[in-house]
């Protein structure tokens, strides 16, 4: 079965218009939380905002690239490693800055009676966590 230039047009162009509508949630998320600035005082990098906000694009341009043309790297494992390392690093620190925004981390202490012990807590779901993905990734 041949699929027709119409088709072709139509299918870019919705798969286009899905893509937009994704990125643009993502975006809106981003600023409507105030992810980026609430993250640049964390980590006291504030002079640093336009390089956040260029490091996410850019890490969305690549991403939407490697899955939709398939792209694959041939570096071995420790370029393989390093890459998680920095996914790891990249995707928990916004992690913990989004539960920051939303008060998650106290919100569930009060809610549990917790006087202390959180640093103990957050520890070893961070510690958690990494194990978990190491297993379930070995394997791929």
């Amino acid at each position: 079965m041949q699929i027709s230039l119409f088709s072709h047009i139509f299918l870019g162009t919705t798969a286009f218009t899905g893509g937009l509508v994704i990125a643009s949630g993502v975006v809106a998320l981003l600023i409507g939380l105030n992810i980026v600035p609430r993250y640049a005082q964390i980590t006291q990098t504030a002079d640093r905002i336009k390089g956040y906000e260029t490091s996410i694009l850019l890490g969305t341009i690549w991403g939407t690239v490697m899955s939709v043309y398939s792209v694959s790297l041939n570096g071995g494992t420790i370029l393989y490693g390093l890459l998680g390392l920095c996914f790891g690093i990249y995707v928990g620190s916004w992690v913990i800055a989004l539960t920051e925004i939303l008060d998650m981390i106290p919100i569930t202490a009060r809610r549990l009676g917790l006087k202390r012990g959180m640093v103990g807590i957050v520890a070893a779901t961070a510690l958690g966590k990494t194990l978990f993905s190491l297993l379930f990734f070995k394997d791929l």
